[in-house]
């Protein structure tokens, strides 16, 4: 759900997430992170690392001007 959120977030509105990969650059540093690096790649190699970039949630994070509830803004 992550990716889908910082790739396509007109499609939502709100996103529950407990559980998944949000930062594929630092995975492969996790205990189970080796296993998938044959499925995501590993940012040991560079065309790899570019496309983990340009897929990882984390690193496409963007903060909006509107929060549902907050004044409007000026």
């Amino acid at each position: 759900m992550g990716a889908a959120l910082t790739q396509q977030p007109e499609l939502f509105r709100a996103v529950v997430s407990h559980v998944g990969i949000y930062d594929m650059l630092r995975v492969e540093l996790d205990p189970n992170g080796a296993f998938n690096t044959t499925e995501f790649g590993s940012v040991k190699d560079r065309d790899q690392f570019e496309a983990l970039f340009a897929y990882s949630p984390y690193h496409h994070v963007t903060i909006t001007r509107r929060i549902v509830g907050a004044p409007a803004d000026g």
